[in-house]
């Protein structure tokens, strides 16, 4: 893996590094805190990973374990580095993080999927047992200090559960997004969805500060593939979530920019209220082929920005961006809604993938 940090206007490297042993090593994720230090999620299987003395666990687990490490502002040091994972299959088992988020103390979040039957969990946190199927979801705190765990847990049912995207509001709760095909995922009583749809659909998990319980879980999709891959918090506690279906009756809402699914598959985007138990704001962005949402964050304002990619020639973008028309076969596209989702601010393909 590799680090890179450029200035401002993208004409200077500021510092750029390897990240890795002797094996394969991949980077995930990242998060910027306030200080400039970068925290960076992802999975390897080097037995010789830089991980630093004292790091929660500085022992290869077999397989592709994951890792969290906290480089320093100048990008000179790690402040640490830790393997992340189980040790059932050695040679099968894989930890796959998929993105983490920070709080304001130091604290890392991280959200991916394991086939580790013995991934390391806290004894009090909400399911501290694999559940079954092929692989679970899994949720993680890592101390600030990259010591210890502060939780972890799985998530997930009989089948197979992804998570795909992290963000934890002011109060310390650790949104979780994904998808999952398990019919008995673990929802809550008056979830905005309690029972599956289709043979793949969305789940959207609140986890108290300390993950021994539920704030809320529900199911997000419609009859057939939905999937959640960004999520972002704003003022209000409301879980913003972005992500792809191909379900037409996907649940939208009256005045959404769009109610009507546009092709094989569609982005969408969606506002959950803090209790997860209706949807205030719901709207399919598409063209007449496939649309995948890759994240989604709100601005400063609270408006949602989602970056994906389409091989749609006619996803709709807006008078005056950057590329009207597509480049190649699957393009980049970038898309701004406003916060009620009924119109967007702008949206624009960038360039051919």
């Amino acid at each position: 893996a590799y680090l890179s940090k450029f200035d401002a206007n993208g004409s200077k490297l500021l510092y750029s590094t390897y990240i890795g042993g002797s094996d394969m090593d991949r980077a995930y994720d990242l998060f910027v805190d306030d200080a400039g230090n970068v925290y960076v999620s992802g999975s390897t299987n080097s037995d010789d990973f830089p991980v630093t003395t004292g790091a929660f666990d500085g022992s290869y687990n077999g397989g592709y374990d994951a890792y969290v490490l906290k480089l320093n502002a100048n990008g000179s040091a790690l402040e640490y580095a830790t393997y992340v994972g189980g040790k059932a299959d050695e040679d099968s088992e894989y930890e796959e993080p998929n993105r983490i988020s920070v709080d304001g103390s130091g604290c890392v979040f991280l959200a991916g999927r394991t086939n580790s039957t013995d991934f390391p969990t806290t004894d009090d946190a909400v399911s501290p047992d694999h559940a079954g199927g092929n692989y679970d979801a899994y949720v993680v705190k890592v101390s600030a200090d990259g010591i210890s765990l502060e939780y972890s847990t799985y998530l997930g049912g009989g089948g197979n559960d992804k998570a795909f995207c992290i963000s934890v509001d002011s109060e310390g709760n650790a949104h979780v997004g994904g998808s999952t095909s398990s019919k008995d995922f673990p929802t809550t009583s008056g979830a905005l969805d309690t029972s599956m749809g289709g043979s793949e659909e969305g789940f959207l998990v609140k986890l108290n500060p300390s993950a021994t319980a539920f704030g809320y879980s529900t199911y997000v999709g419609g009859r057939y593939l939905d999937v959640i891959r960004g999520i972002d918090i704003d003022s209000q506690g409301r879980a913003v979530i972005g992500g792809t279906t191909n379900s037409d009756n996907f649940p939208v809402t009256t005045g959404a920019y769009d109610t009507e699914i546009n092709g094989v598959s569609d982005l969408f985007v969606s506002t959950v209220d803090a209790t997860g138990s209706s949807m205030l704001s719901s709207t399919f962005i598409g063209g007449g082929l496939n649309d995948e949402c890759k994240d989604l964050v709100l601005d400063a304002n609270g408006d949602p920005l989602v970056i994906g990619d389409t091989n749609s020639d006619d996803f709709p973008t807006t008078e005056g961006a950057f590329n009207r028309t597509k480049c190649g076969r699957t393009d980049l596209l970038v898309t701004k809604l406003d916060r009620d989702l009924s119109d967007l601010e702008y949206s624009t393909y960038i360039l051919s993938l």
